[in-house]
């Protein structure tokens, strides 16, 4: 199915380049921001802070996910495997 595969990655190329963006435009709001040093340092703190929260949370909805389809998978095979075996 390269359909298929092409436009995932055309989906998640476009994700990376939006948050990449989103990311950029924050610092360069923040540093151009009429703020003290300490005050610009904590804010960029707080948002790779967040940042980093954000990848974890998604890393493990992925985990769960890839766990999940994993388990199906083997049940499926299993199931495949006993009806061919009867």
């Amino acid at each position: 199915m390269p359909g298929k595969s092409s436009g995932t990655n055309s989906t998640a190329a476009v994700a990376l380049a939006l948050a990449g963006g989103i990311i950029l435009g924050s610092v360069v709001a923040l540093l151009f921001a009429p703020s003290s040093g300490e005050e610009t340092r904590e804010k960029l703190k707080d948002g790779a802070r967040d940042l980093a929260n954000g990848a974890k949370d998604k890393f493990e909805t992925l985990k769960q996910k890839v766990s999940s389809g994993k388990d199906q998978l083997a049940d499926n095979i299993s199931n495949k495997y006993n009806n061919l075996k009867n």
